[in-house]
């Protein structure tokens, strides 16, 4: 990942006096926020930093304040602003098992019996599932991105070990 910041939200509102915000999130991964702490808020061309007092899911948005950001007037001025996390937290984002697509992107693609099969060329996201997009020998096949198929992920060996049935390469 090459950005230094990640947009992971908008705020398109304020809520109640007290200086919170009601954020249009990003990502699926709400339940995760408080593990942040530092956010940045575009302000006059420049991103600002603020540090996060809470985020709660709230109907199908999310509610943040901000540490000493009190009241409405103060948080007036961010309405309609992105909010960004650095690149490096974005992996407080993910529960255990998930990945971003730019992690996987060039691992090897080996079978049950250790054999290489490919590598990650992108995933692309499906109404059902996401499909593995794999490359070799200059043909592209794909590996629905469930259980029963991807056996493991391995980031630090850069290996993706899979199960494969028949038809589906």
């Amino acid at each position: 990942m090459m950005n230094t910041y990640i947009k992971i939200g908008k705020i398109i509102d304020t809520r109640a006096l007290r200086g919170e915000v009601k954020v249009y999130p990003y990502t699926n991964a709400v339940d995760s926020f408080d593990n942040i702490q530092d956010v940045f808020v575009d302000f006059n061309s420049d991103k600002e930093e603020l540090i996060l007092e809470y985020a709660k899911p709230y109907k199908n948005i999310m509610v943040m304040k901000f540490k000493g950001v009190d009241d409405i007037n103060s948080v007036l001025k961010y309405k309609g602003e992105y909010v960004y996390i650095k690149n490096k937290e974005m992996s407080k984002l993910l529960d255990e098992d998930e990945y971003f697509v730019e992690d996987l992107k060039g691992l090897l693609v080996k079978d049950e019996n250790g054999n290489i099969l490919g590598k990650v060329l992108d995933v692309r996201v499906g109404n059902v599932q996401d499909l593995v997009v794999v490359e070799s020998s200059n043909e592209e096949w794909y590996i629905p991105y469930v259980d029963e198929f991807i056996l493991d992920v391995d980031i630090d060996n850069n290996t993706m070990l899979v199960k494969l049935i028949d038809g589906m390469r």
